[in-house]
């Protein structure tokens, strides 16, 4: 009897889908498909999510007028030769430093960390026509259908469960159900994404571009995830908990997409090999990297420096400052040495040896320590790294800040800084000299010090007679690893020899 109720059940819920949903031909891939979501009611969406979006993901970057206009066109160009031309697009650079870009109806985003490392304008159109695939094949309104199915089916199977009184297994089968829907809608994921991938390769087709840019655009992908995945394993952090890892989790693999949209553009036949390399330069010259200065700073060659906090300090050869959010302000892999800050807002009337103590609770060693003209505190910590098991020591060192905190909630407080090294137990004895080096290096800032700092910029570069590769990367902003910085930003092997005349990319 439950049964026949569950059938019932079944045929109610079909009935439901019909009557509220359509049978529509999606305008980019040309096949037929159920929805619930009108075009009204999907660009609604869009409207409705478009300012979390900006403001969880840095808020929009808007320091260069020339850039904001070039990216407009270009995807004012995607939307005309597109399924959907007729309906608007507003074009949002991000003021974050990932490599991303995303879309939702009526509004494509792309991160201004993403811009660096492309190398001439038909990749750019490739990220863009892909994110306006999304788009023009719907993806939202299928994807808000089959979670609705979903959701439909749970609900049903929960009340026939619910019938019964309960069936043997039962909250086991709902557990199953719920990893199989997850795991439905990353395969639907990854559907939408390639399906974005082919869409790319149609819109460089239709603007005479050069197909193969959609490939190489996830070539630079491929290197860039290498490369941040090595910095995350060189400071010690579980990439697969990683908020880098998660952000992937649902997107094809890199090797498989080059794969796919070479196969695709191989299929569709190469009619151009323009890519509009000097223009796309011209347009990203003098532009922001790395994470945002008022958040987190800025590290150059060998210092370290803070404007919002206004602070310094000095940063050893050998150190890497990976300038990305998430990772430590700077590490040694050789050493297995971290170095990072904290700051935080403390009553004024607190002295730095009480800041010290209430903020790491199972300090000890501690003593006074003169860091130039400021007068703070340092102790040690002995933990144990989660995943290896093996003793870390930390040195602290805190001192606060001259001047009170601004702002209703800060009132009567001075902000509290400590800088953390860490090293293994058995190595911190030597380690300890280089901290307290760096600690002695510390120098707290004035206001007119801290308004004249400056981010690291991308710079075009046009090389003289005599220049080599290493040559140019000793001009690089970074404390070490310049060299594979300038590779990964620039389109040149590195047994590539340079002529006079080629414009480059630096970072300083």
């Amino acid at each position: 009897m439950a049964f026949t109720l569950y059938q019932r059940g079944l045929s109610a819920l079909f009935c439901i889908l019909l009557v509220s949903g359509c049978v529509s031909t999606n305008p980019a891939t040309g096949k037929q498909h159920l929805s619930f979501v009108s075009e009204e009611r999907e660009y609604e969406i869009g409207q409705e999510v478009y300012g979390d979006i900006v403001k969880s993901r840095g808020g929009m970057y808007k320091e260069s007028k020339k850039l904001t206009k070039y990216i407009n066109e270009r995807l004012s160009d995607i939307v005309k030769v597109s399924e959907r031309s007729e309906k608007p697009f507003k074009m949002t650079i991000l003021d974050e430093d990932i490599f991303n870009a995303a879309a939702i109806p009526g509004y494509i985003f792309i991160s201004r960390g993403i811009l660096p490392f492309l190398h001439n304008e038909a990749q750019l159109v490739s990220i863009l026509g892909h994110e306006v695939g999304h788009v023009t094949a719907l993806h939202t309104a299928r994807k808000q259908t089959s979670q609705t199915i979903a959701a439909l089916g749970q609900t049903l199977l929960g009340a026939y469960i619910n019938y019964n009184g309960g069936v043997p297994l039962g909250n086991e089968i709902m557990q199953v159900t719920d990893v199989a829907t997850n795991y439905l809608f990353a395969n639907y994921s990854r559907a939408y994404e390639e399906e974005a991938d082919k869409l790319a390769v149609r819109y460089l087709l239709r603007l005479k571009y050069d197909p193969y840019a959609a490939s190489d655009s996830f070539s630079v992908m491929d290197k860039h995830s290498q490369h941040t995945e090595n910095l995350y394993k060189q400071a010690g952090i579980d990439i697969n908990r990683s908020i880098f890892h998660r952000l992937l989790s649902t997107h094809p693999e890199d090797k498989k997409r080059i794969r796919d949209t070479m196969e695709e553009a191989a299929k569709k036949g190469r009619k151009s090999h323009l890519v509009h390399r000097d223009r796309y330069l011209k347009a990203i010259d003098g532009m922001v990297f790395g994470p945002k200065l008022k958040d987190y700073g800025v590290a150059k060659k060998n210092i370290f420096i803070h404007p919002k906090h206004r602070f310094s300090f000095y940063i050893p050869d050998g150190y890497v400052t990976p300038q990305t959010e998430g990772l430590p302000t700077a590490f040694n892999p050789k050493n297995s040495r971290v170095l990072s800050y904290n700051v935080k807002a403390v009553p004024e009337d607190e002295d730095a040896e009480e800041s010290l103590i209430y903020t790491y609770k199972k300090i000890h060693n501690i003593s006074p320590i003169q860091l130039g003209d400021i007068e703070g505190y340092t102790g040690v910590l002995i933990g144990t790294d989660k995943k290896t098991r093996r003793k870390i020591k930390s040195r602290i060192i805190g001192f606060k800040g001259k001047h009170p905190l601004k702002g209703e909630k800060q009132e009567g407080k001075t902000g509290f800084y400590s800088l953390v090294f860490l090293a293994p137990e058995k190595n911190f004895q030597e380690a300890d000299k280089e901290f307290m080096k760096i600690a002695k290096s510390i120098k707290l800032l004035t206001k007119t010090e801290a308004k004249q700092i400056t981010p690291l910029r991308l710079h075009v570069y046009t090389t003289k007679e005599n220049d080599t590769q290493e040559l140019l990367a000793t001009k690089m902003g970074f404390s070490t690893d310049r060299l594979k910085w300038f590779h990964l930003i620039n389109d040149i092997p590195p047994t590539g020899k340079l002529f006079k005349g080629m414009r480059l990319k630096l970072i300083y």
